[in-house]
């Protein structure tokens, strides 16, 4: 029984394929005992639909095995939407799984992201699950999921990942995500997260972990707010109070870069770039370089709707598994 085809444009060699169905089987976390349908071939179908990214009506009869219908019974059956953090904590616990050693040896750069995957649905089961965004692929409904993932050149691996409500807001997500990599023993160096999470109540939950984080901020305002901080002719740093409207304050140190936009058909642009630098201090010209390297958890997520199979479940359990079943393949 062929179990996948490639990942990456790379075939599964058979150890892989061996381990990551294990990993699968132990998510799912139940008995699959049907007359034809086992826990193993289940497995094998998720990771078939994951590495052809095809559904699992295409999958079951590529592989000739049960019928899609029977193995769609078993996974509403495993995966329930009122277990979800349960299954959560699952694939979290897989993911950690044999994690390379210099990951352990080491503190690690890391970065927290959201990733919206549109919906176009209507059925009352997911609506506690959709949240709204900019248009994109013909919909302003999406279905959320935030990662942790390492920045480490040659090294892609996702550590954690959780499904997101509306009501979720972005510090809760940051601690649970953080307490995850923690309990794995992971040290994290510094964090590295982008505009979405430029607000007070971030920084002040990044000052509680004891974390150290440089968060891109967004330039507001015309001539006053952080506008106000993009004068000169040179990058330079300056500390800066960020408060709220209920009167709470926090200080920050405020890195203004001014760098320069290069496209091949206009003339070079001067620029200002915005980075809150929480904890350990960075010099100017390494915030601005070693901010690059955030955008690897784009790229993750590039790799993981490549790979994403086809679904149109209404569970959202069943939809946080067939997304973890990739981010396995992406880690191994």
């Amino acid at each position: 029984m062929s179990v996948g085809l490639e990942a990456n444009g790379m075939a599964l060699p058979e150890s892989w394929r061996t381990a990551i169905e294990k990993r699968v089987i132990a998510v799912v976390g139940g008995e699959v005992n049907g007359r034809r349908a086992t826990a193993a071939m289940l497995a094998s179908v998720l990771i078939y639909a994951a590495t052809t990214r095809t559904s699992l009506f295409g999958t079951c009869e590529s592989m000739a095995v049960a019928d899609d219908n029977t193995l769609r019974d078993h996974l509403n059956r495993l995966a329930k939407g009122d277990e979800i953090w349960e299954l959560t904590a699952r694939i979290n616990k897989q993911l950690l799984v044999d994690l390379p050693q210099v990951l352990l040896n080491e503190r690690q750069e890391v970065a927290i992201d959201f990733h919206n995957m549109p919906y176009c649905g209507q059925h009352a089961d997911l609506l506690p699950w959709v949240c709204r965004g900019e248009a994109r692929a013909g919909t302003t409904r999406f279905i959320r999921i935030a990662t942790l993932y390492v920045l480490r050149p040659g090294i892609r691996v996702t550590l954690a990942m959780t499904p997101a409500t509306p009501a979720m807001a972005a510090p809760a997500v940051i601690s649970t995500l953080v307490q995850t990599s923690r309990r794995a023993h992971v040290r994290i160096n510094r964090l590295w997260l982008d505009r979405g999470f430029a607000a007070y109540e971030v920084v002040q939950r990044i000052k509680d972990l004891r974390l150290s984080a440089v968060i891109a901020w967004p330039v507001r305002g015309k001539t006053c707010g952080m506008r106000a901080l993009c004068k000169g002719r040179k990058s330079y740093q300056t500390s800066h109070i960020l408060g709220t409207h209920a009167g709470r304050f926090v200080p920050v140190q405020m890195a203004v870069v001014r760098g320069y936009t290069v496209r091949h058909d206009r003339p070079r642009k001067a620029s200002w770039f915005l980075y809150a630098v929480v904890g350990r201090r960075l010099s100017l010209k390494s915030v601005h370089k070693l901010y690059r390297l955030r955008f690897g958890i784009e790229s993750s997520y590039r790799q993981l709707n490549r790979h994403r199979p086809h679904t149109s479940s209404r569970n959202i359990a069943v939809r946080v598994l067939l997304i973890a079943t990739t981010l396995l393949i992406l880690n191994a």
